[in-house]
């Protein structure tokens, strides 16, 4: 990989890095806001899904859990997203995001349940975080490309690629 091929997939993973970082934060500020949104789209599923008496119980069991489930995820932003962007361990960093991006855009992004304009708004930012998942296995399919914000930090980078192999 040339130097501005490695710069510029560091630059890349910095500004995939930056919504996690800053949406996680954001998140801790606005905690009662992110806990009513979690909990509105955690509902929409239970409205589209609870006539099913095994769904119904699944969602019984998580709407306990929200305040946890909101830890773990601003958890996995706020790590993933500064492992990604110091290009330390990006691998372990995509795969702690692609863990939250997953499922987070499946319940908040549930499209299929819509109609109308809230339907092409879902989609739209369901094909976003798409995009995103897309961007997180390439990152986390190459490593850090040599890339790095720290240097010469054996026990944190990922391992040097051979050359050829880029």
């Amino acid at each position: 990989m040339k130097t501005s091929q490695r710069a510029l997939a560091g630059l890349g993973r910095i500004f995939i890095s930056l919504i996690f970082i800053l949406v996680g934060i954001a998140s801790l500020f606005y905690w009662d806001l992110t806990q009513s949104e979690l909990m509105g789209a955690l509902a929409n599923w239970e409205i589209k899904t609870g006539h099913i008496e095994k769904v119904s119980g699944f969602f019984n069991a998580i709407s306990s859990m929200i305040v946890v489930l909101m830890v773990v995820g601003i958890v996995l932003q706020v790590v993933g997203g500064i492992l990604l962007f110091l290009g330390m361990k990006v691998r372990l960093g995509a795969f702690l995001l692609l863990i939250y991006m997953i499922p987070a855009t499946t319940i908040y992004y549930h499209f299929w349940f819509l109609e109308g304009h809230a339907l092409a708004l879902s989609f739209a930012l369901f094909l976003k975080n798409l995009a995103i998942i897309g961007g997180l296995l390439v990152v986390f399919a190459v490593g850090n490309g040599r890339f790095t914000l720290v240097k010469n930090v054996h026990i944190i980078n990922d391992p040097p690629q051979e050359e050829g192999n880029d």
